[in-house]
């Protein structure tokens, strides 16, 4: 059997989160790509050609000005009369984010560090990340891309790393869904991060059948979370353990019996076997 109590199937994951990969993963914005913007460009032309063409002899109620920080676009009329922002203006919007002049700086709390990037809008965001926990995101991996750049450009500032916890950003704090919203608009990121500690828990599997472990895990991701501790080796091991070394919810399992990989990976790595050597990721309690 699993020595993993209650971890779910790889098939039985896949829906539950591969919403939040896709929604996460790489951060990838529309309008990002040059084949995107070719093509978002040539709608934006096209649109204001026939908008003009469409103006000729007509009386139109003046458009309201939309403005944050600038002018943003018009605002279309809608056959009902009202304010409809247009798709052309969208695309523009995703194209070329919006920057506040002066991000909202993050107040850290107790075990967090500040990390400030300064991302290029043209350039892919360059993040692989995992939104499973409901008030942070985890960093599974930083490809080339911004982020990459910036850190290349600044190697005396402190920098976003693998397995890094984003808990806030700019004003965006509490909600994972907040948190993403922020990094795909803002192009100047003041982070909040927890970096984690590794803890090594060695399992006598005759003594321990089950590890009393609730787990989470995205298809395409490198960790297994934590969602809850139950009666089991673990909970024995916390037991004895002063409080900085415990196991909490949240942690993430990174390597088992010298293995890494995908969750699926680590999944299999504890399975039919006689002992567990687990590594995990802990995070300080905020």
């Amino acid at each position: 059997e699993d020595q993993i109590a209650a971890a779910p199937s790889p098939a039985s994951a896949t829906d539950e989160s591969a919403a939040a990969i896709a929604a996460a993963e790489d951060l990838h914005i529309p309008g990002f790509s040059p084949a995107d913007k070719r093509e978002e460009e040539g709608q934006l032309k096209k649109e204001a050609e026939q908008g003009a063409e469409g103006e000729q002899g007509k009386k139109d109620a003046p458009d309201e000005k939309l403005k944050d920080e600038g002018e943003r676009g018009e605002k279309k009329e809608d056959d009902d009369g009202k304010g409809a922002t247009s798709k052309a203006e969208l695309a523009a919007e995703l194209r070329h984010p919006r920057v506040d002049p002066s991000p909202s700086e993050v107040v850290l709390r107790k075990g967090e560090i500040g990390v400030v990037i300064d991302r290029q809008p043209e350039i892919t965001i360059g993040l692989n990340l995992d939104a499973l926990e409901d008030n942070a995101t985890f960093v599974d991996g930083i490809l080339d891309g911004a982020v990459k750049e910036w850190t290349e450009q600044h190697p005396g500032q402190p920098h976003l790393m693998a397995h890094d916890r984003i808990t806030a950003i700019n004003s965006a704090r509490g909600a994972t869904t907040s948190i993403l919203a922020e990094m795909r608009r803002s192009t100047r990121w003041n982070l909040a991060v927890q970096r984690p500690v590794a803890l090594r828990v060695t399992v006598d599997c005759a003594k321990h059948p089950t590890l009393g472990l609730d787990l989470r895990y995205s298809p395409n991701g490198v960790s297994l979370l934590i969602s809850g501790i139950n009666e089991g080796a673990v909970q024995e091991w916390n037991a004895a353990q002063p409080r900085q070394k415990r196991i909490s919810l949240n942690d993430r399992i990174i390597e088992i019996n010298g293995r890494r990989g995908t969750a699926k990976q680590l999944l299999e790595a504890a399975t039919d076997v006689e002992s567990l050597d687990i590594v995990v990721l802990h995070f300080a309690e905020l």
